[in-house]
């Protein structure tokens, strides 16, 4: 596994894939980070990629290998591919290392519907996936034909991102409101533990929602979105005073309502952000 953490070199693992380069890329990240934006923007660089993004049964997705013969594949949060051992052995068969491979699916099936029992293709596949579990040795075997890339970007890298993606259109809330938001997340960007691009797209919802009711506190309510209580915001501007910490803890417990465990505990989880 090859650890990536931000956008530019994670095109290039996209294009091993295109270009074929690489028999199989699987890319796995956590949701929300735009694995997928960044492959749709990479294919449409290439006509002769497939995105197959349904469940598909082996024999269907034998088929469709037939429909597409040569083409890249796109697996697409397909989580259900890994766990059947037919479907594994039509991916391993797949992504074997030769130039030209020979697929094989023999099953009364096959016989039935007039299909040929194998092809030969110039196919390979690349992998989305927000998990890879190592089921058993066939999936650890497949893993092994190729590029395994967990995608972990850096904060500087999202914020990046969400400053591209604060400039496009979001219905009816204009820029300076996106900005609004934008600035908003960034400021408190080192109290969330996992922010990712859907944030953002969260906070534009709730600002638009927040001008046609003005009472609405759409930063409070992104705040919880997030992942960040009330009390960790108090908290927060609490350490960063420099009062003694028995005077701290007699603020938070004042403004929080919580006692000296809590602040202990939220003291814990601020400072592992």
């Amino acid at each position: 596994m090859v650890l990536v953490t931000d956008y530019s070199t994670l095109k290039h693992y996209v294009r091993l894939f295109t270009e074929k380069k690489a028999d199989l890329v699987i890319l796995q990240s956590l949701g929300g980070l735009g694995k997928t934006h960044t492959v749709d923007k990479v294919i449409k660089e290439n006509g002769n990629i497939v995105v197959f993004d349904t469940h598909l049964t082996p024999l269907a997705n034998y088929k469709e290998l037939i429909k597409h013969r040569d083409k890249g594949i796109v697996f697409r949060d397909l989580d259900t591919l890994l766990s059947n051992n037919i479907s594994v052995s039509l991916l391993k068969q797949l992504t074997d290392t030769k130039p030209v491979k020979t697929i094989s699916y023999r099953s009364t099936a096959v016989i039935t519907q007039s299909l040929p029992d194998s092809l030969t293709t110039t196919s390979n596949a690349l992998i989305e996936t927000n998990h890879f579990q190592m089921r058993n040795a066939n999936v650890k075997a497949l893993a092994t034909r190729g590029f395994h890339v967990m995608f972990v970007p850096t904060m500087s890298e999202i914020m990046s991102r969400m400053k591209q993606i604060k400039n496009l259109p979001f219905k009816s809330l204009e820029q300076s409101h996106r900005d609004e938001v934008f600035n908003f997340i960034s400021d408190n960007k080192d109290r969330v533990k996992d922010i990712n691009l859907r944030h953002l797209i969260l906070g534009f919802s709730l600002r638009l929602h927040s001008i046609e009711e003005p009472k609405f506190d759409w930063q409070k309510e992104l705040l919880k979105n997030i992942g960040v209580t009330l009390d960790k915001l108090v908290l927060k501007r609490i350490l960063d005073n420099k009062k003694p910490i028995k005077q701290k803890i007699e603020e938070f417990k004042r403004k929080a309502g919580k006692g000296k465990d809590t602040f202990y505990r939220l003291k814990r989880e601020v400072k592992a952000v």
